[in-house]
């Protein structure tokens, strides 16, 4: 009985612990918009768990970086961000402009970092295509 006390009592802090780190993540997709040369548009969809900051709701925030020139495709590295993303485990589809390139038609490595309660990164090979 008091081994079953003692594993109850482990249990309940680290339910706790993992309660309070809640979740994010991002995905990019696999093509971006060419607007111009020193322009770009990558599209990210982003989820983060609520969680309060001070008194208000946690927010979250994606930055984004393209470098074009690390491809076969020569080109430039430009980035973007947007934040203020309402933390609601919901799916949030994002249009986010990187600049300034520039960019051309063609492959480029791309990196998303993206904030809720903690913070993550993901990097993916995407296509440069005409809007």
């Amino acid at each position: 009985m008091a081994c079953l006390a003692l594993v109850a009592a482990l249990v309940v802090p680290a339910a706790a612990i993992s309660a309070s780190n809640p979740a994010v993540s991002a995905s990019l997709s696999s093509q971006a918009d060419w607007i111009s040369p020193a322009q770009i548009v990558v599209y990210v969809t982003f989820s983060c768990a609520p969680y309060v900051s001070g008194t208000a709701p946690g927010t979250g925030f994606v930055s984004v970086a393209v470098n074009q020139a690390a491809s076969a495709t020569p080109g430039g590295f430009g980035n973007g961000s947007q934040t203020a993303i309402t933390c609601d485990n919901q799916n949030h589809k994002l249009a986010i402009s990187v600049s300034p390139g520039p960019f051309q038609l063609g492959s480029a490595l791309a990196q998303v970092l993206y904030c809720g309660f903690v913070c993550d990164t993901q990097t993916k090979q995407i296509k440069i295509t005409r809007a």
